[in-house]
């Protein structure tokens, strides 16, 4: 499994920009944010873990988002 770490800020502006291109349950439903995103995620004091399961929707994920 790999990992991304982000802020906490720093996600909340990924989150509305996946919040646009996807419908909610997307973001509210563990396994199907896994299921389309390729990640799930854990949220830390001051960061918030994104694991992924597939390197190629983690490349993406950096490609479209970071």
């Amino acid at each position: 499994m790999q990992q991304i770490k982000l802020t906490k800020t720093q996600w909340q502006l990924i989150r509305h920009a996946i919040a646009e291109q996807y419908p909610a349950s997307v973001l509210l439903i563990r396994p199907r944010m896994r299921e389309v995103l390729g990640f799930t995620t854990r949220e830390q004091d001051d960061f918030v873990v994104l694991d992924f399961y597939e390197e190629s929707k983690k490349s993406w994920f950096v490609l479209q988002y970071l």
